[in-house]
């Protein structure tokens, strides 16, 4: 089967422009966050978000990598699709705990009342006659 240079672009064209829209997305990014309220602040936490997406996504890109490599014919590319979905669900799972602990964690530490209002006298709703 003989490749033209055309079929080759068409073939690549949709990876070369993905590239294009990551290469673009940081600056981009950084020229929104740099005009928003306190932007020394906000650049410094998108840096350090986007630090901690790059380590979290690495083991991933690793992954891709080795499904890659592994998938030689249709029956390995299913096992690796199965495994790669069942470590998905359970990292899903995990999540799910996580949030609802912490969830939990924040109810628990938070009274269920009205915040006071600073300068206020510091009573509660059961020194008051009215209610009575």
């Amino acid at each position: 089967m003989k490749l033209s240079n055309r079929t080759i672009f068409l073939f690549w064209a949709p990876l070369a422009a993905t590239w294009l829209m990551m290469a673009a997305e940081g600056p981009f990014l950084a020229a929104i966050i740099a005009r928003l309220a306190d932007p020394k602040f906000n650049l410094a936490a998108h840096g350090v978000a986007f630090a901690f997406a790059i380590l979290i996504e690495a083991p991933v890109i690793m992954l891709m990598s080795a499904a890659t490599a592994e998938a030689a014919d249709r029956a390995r590319q299913d096992a690796v699709q199965a495994r790669q979905q069942g470590a998905e669900a359970e990292v899903v799972a995990e999540r799910a705990v996580e949030e609802a602990q912490s969830a939990r964690r924040l109810a628990e530490r938070r009274p269920h009342s009205r915040p006071r209002v600073p300068g206020a006298p510091k009573s509660s709703w059961r020194d008051h006659d009215s209610w009575r």
